[in-house]
């Protein structure tokens, strides 16, 4: 992103404001991009678990499918700072490290 807002050449004819949004137009461009795949990928998950769902319930595919998202470093980064409402319900139910740090921290208390 940042090559690409490097590549802008600003006109310095233009007004403070135009110059500044012909800077930031690029930027907004690639923020909008990545909205829009951000969003996809979260409908492709829970699109997943659908799937899952149908297909295996609370079988051991769904804890091996869950267990594979956690454990992906691309996925435990974007599972970190999104919520994802049915993967934190099956996370909390299937992985058993979850279960008993909750259950550790509740007997500690």
């Amino acid at each position: 992103m940042l090559e690409q807002i490097q590549k802008v050449n600003v006109d310095e004819a233009l007004s403070p404001k135009d110059r500044f949004e012909q800077c930031t137009k690029s930027f907004f461009e690639q923020k909008n991009k990545l909205d829009t795949m951000d969003e996809s990928l979260k409908i492709q998950i829970e699109n997943g678990f659908e799937f899952m769902e149908s297909a295996f319930k609370n079988g051991q595919e769904m804890t091996i499918f869950v267990t594979n998202l956690t454990m992906s470093s691309e996925m435990a980064l974007y599972l970190s700072s999104h919520t994802i409402e049915v993967y934190e319900k099956y996370k909390q139910v299937l992985l058993i490290g979850t279960q008993k740090a909750r259950l550790l921290d509740e007997l500690q208390h």
